[in-house]
């Protein structure tokens, strides 16, 4: 599949956005666990985060995060 520049997908702010972490083959589940904890806390500490959620195994780790409303931001989903 070609590269689709960014020019043929708008940008939008939607007021959320997905995280996704590939994890080394040999981490255990609990370790895959600490690394999403670990970026739990870094995502939650943005004044413009409300929700974070977040689920792990011993592939990846992929991370929901709703913000504020737009209105009441000063930094976008992008």
């Amino acid at each position: 599949v070609p590269f689709l520049g960014s020019s043929f997908i708008t940008r939008t702010d939607n007021g959320q956005f997905m995280v996704w972490a590939d994890i080394d083959p040999g981490l255990s589940v609990a370790g895959s666990g600490e690394i999403a904890g670990r970026l739990y806390e870094v995502l939650r500490s943005a004044p413009e985060v409300t929700t974070v959620y977040s689920v792990a195994d011993v592939n990846k780790i992929n991370i929901f995060v709703k913000l504020t409303d737009k209105r009441e931001r000063k930094r976008g989903a992008e």
